[in-house]
Order: C-alpha cells, then structure tokens, then sequence
C-alpha cells in the first residue's frame, strides 16, 4: 500500500480504480476489517487507466438461467 493511502475503518464509499485499490484492500484484509472507506484518503478521486481490463463483447449480454437452478 501507497505509504500515503488512507483507509479507514468504517463502512463507506470505495473507489476501485484507484492505482493503490489493491493494496488497501491487502490491509484492510490483514486487519480482519469488514467494510473500510476511502473517505479521507488522498488518493480517492484517482483513476487507474483501464486499457489491460478485459472487455465484454458479446453481442448478447442477456443470458439464460436453467430451470434446474430457478425452481426450488
């Protein structure tokens, strides 16, 4: 984690494309915490560049659920 990010332990909002999102969540994972908030970091308006995310391209984003699954 950025030695300046700051979570805090409590619920809030998160930003998950910030660049250190991973290492806050490492620590708020090695605390037990869970729900913690990116509300006073630094960093929580930061956007991590996406270009390596992979990308849907299926022409139909709707997909069928079995049944099987449905029905109880």
């Amino acid at each position: 984690m950025e030695q300046n990010a700051k979570p805090i332990h409590e619920p809030g909002d998160r930003n998950a494309l910030c660049p250190y999102y991973e290492g806050c969540l490492d620590h708020a994972v090695r605390h037990r915490w869970q729900s913690w908030s990116c509300s006073f970091c630094p960093f929580r308006v930061e956007k991590e560049n996406l270009i390596d995310a992979p990308a849907v391209k299926d022409p139909n984003p709707e997909y069928r659920i079995p049944a099987f699954i449905v029905a109880p």
